[in-house]
C-alpha cells in the first residue's frame, strides 16, 4: 500500500508499528507455526563468512533437507504473500544498495507482496529505517522495520532506567552518521560509568570503550585484537555485571570488501568467560515473531505464506527454521567466499558448494539464489 508522507511522519508510523508488534499478542490463525528454538535463553553468535550470479545449476541433494538454487527470486515469488528481508548482504552493504536489490525490492511491492526488513543492526529502528531511502528503498511502502538495537533499546526502557552503564559502542565517524550511532541512549536516563562502577554493559559497538571519562578507542572492529577489552571483561566477571548484546553479528562485510570484527564477539568473549549475556536479534525466534505480527497487522482471512530472505546460515536460515518460515540464502553476502562467488553474488552458484557448506553447519534452507536479483 503506498503512502504519501513526510519523512518524519513515516518514521513515526514505523516505529508505532514496531512497537506494536513486540506488544501485542498473536491474532488467532494468523502466525504461522513457531518452535522455540533449541538456544531460546540466547543467541548463538557463530562467526560469519560473506556473498551469488547470472547462471545456476539444480541441487542434487542436502543432507537433511533439499535445497532448490533458483536463479531469481521471481522463482518463487507466487509462492509466498510476504517477504522478511535482512538488510546487510540482501538489500545494500552498509552504504549502497547492492546489484539488482533495489529493482527486487520494487518487483516484490509491485506484485503486492508485502514486506518487512529484519536485521541486527545495533541502531535504533527509526536511524535504520532513515537510512534505507537514502539507498533508494521506498520504506513507506514495507510494513516496518524490526533490529535488535530496538529491542535492546525497550528492554534497557523496561529494566535498566536510572542505572549506571559501561558503554562499548561505535566512534561517531561523521557528523550526521555519527549522530545517529551516539544518541542512542537517549531518553534512558543512564548514567555513562567505568567498568568498577557500572550496573550493567552495553555492547552495542565494537570500536570504543565509553564510561565516565574519555572514550578508549579500540580498533578491534579492524584488527579484531581484543587487549583492550579482556582487562576491563575481566573486571566486569568478577563483580558479576551482565552485559546485554544489541548486535550479535560476530564478523560483518564491510563495504571496502574486508571483515569487520562486530560486537557479537565482544560478547562472545564475556560469554565464555562465564559472564551473563542477553542476547537480542537473530536468530531468536521472538524476532521473527514479531515480523509476521507486522505483516500480519489488519490481514483477514488465510494465514500468510512467509518467506525470510537472509545471507547468514547461523543467523537467518537458522532463525527461520526456527521460526518454522520458508527461507532463502543470499549466497553473495557473508558466505560468498565460501560459496566461490564474488562479494554482490557476481559468479556461479553451484548446488554441491551450496550443500557443502550447509552440510558442515547442519543448517539448510529451503532455496538458495546468487543474489538478491529478480
Amino acid at each position: 500500500m503506498r503512502v504519501n508522507r513526510s519523512t518524519a511522519v513515516v518514521i513515526l508510523g514505523i516505529s508505532l508499528r514496531i512497537a506494536t508488534a513486540f506488544s501485542a499478542p498473536p491474532a488467532p490463525g494468523l502466525l504461522r507455526r513457531f518452535r522455540a528454538p533449541s538456544h531460546a535463553t540466547r543467541i548463538l553468535a557463530a562467526p560469519h563468512l560473506r556473498g551469488g550470479d547470472s547462471s545456476v545449476d539444480e541441487m542434487d541433494s542436502a543432507p537433511a533437507r533439499k535445497t532448490k538454487v533458483i536463479k531469481g527470486v521471481r522463482e518463487i515469488a507466487d509462492n509466498f504473500d510476504a517477504f522478511i528481508l535482512d538488510q546487510y548482504g540482501v538489500l545494500h552493504n552498509g552504504q549502497e544498495a547492492l546489484p539488482n536489490a533495489l529493482e527486487c525490492f520494487n518487483e516484490l511491492l509491485e506484485r503486492g507482496k508485502k514486506l518487512v526488513v529484519l536485521s541486527n543492526t545495533s541502531r535504533r529502528a527509526k536511524d535504520a529505517s532513515a537510512k534505507l531511502p537514502k539507498m533508494g528503498f521506498d520504506v513507506t511502502r514495507t510494513f516496518g522495520l524490526v533490529c535488535s538495537g530496538e529491542e535492546a533499546y525497550k528492554n534497557m526502557n523496561q529494566h535498566r532506567r536510572g542505572q549506571k552503564v559501561l558503554w562499548l559502542t561505535w566512534a561517531a565517524r561523521v557528523e550526521t552518521d555519527g549522530r545517529a550511532l551516539t544518541n542512542f541512549l537517549d531518553g534512558l536516563d543512564l548514567t555513562l560509568a567505568d567498568v568498577e562502577d557500572a550496573d550493567f554493559i552495553l555492547c552495542h559497538g565494537s570500536d570504543t570503550i565509553q564510561g565516565a571519562g574519555d572514550p578508549v578507542l579500540t580498533e578491534y572492529q579492524h584488527s579484531g585484537d581484543m587487549s583492550k577489552y579482556k582487562e576491563t571483561l575481566e573486571i566486569a566477571f568478577k563483580r558479576g555485571i551482565p552485559m546485554l548484546c544489541a548486535n550479535p553479528d560476530v564478523r560483518a562485510k564491510m563495504p571496502g570488501g574486508d571483515f569487520g570484527h562486530m560486537p557479537g564477539g565482544i560478547a562472545q568473549l564475556y560469554e565464555d568467560m562465564g559472564g551473563a549475556v542477553t542476547w537480542f536479534g537473530k536468530p531468536h525466534t521472538q524476532h521473527f515473531d514479531a515480523s509476521v505480527r507486522l505483516l500480519n497487522a489488519g490481514h483477514e482471512g488465510e494465514e500468510l505464506r512467509v518467506c525470510h530472505v537472509g545471507d547468514s546460515l547461523q543467523h537467518d536460515i537458522e532463525g527461520a527454521n526456527s521460526a518454522d518460515l520458508d527461507c532463502l540464502l543470499i549466497g553473495g553476502g557473508i558466505h560468498a567466499e565460501d560459496l566461490g562467488l564474488e562479494d554482490g553474488g557476481e559468479g556461479v552458484l553451484k548446488s554441491a558448494t551450496v550443500a557443502k557448506l550447509q552440510g558442515k553447519h547442519d543448517i539448510h534452507a529451503t532455496y538458495a539464489c546468487r543474489a538478491f536479483c529478480w
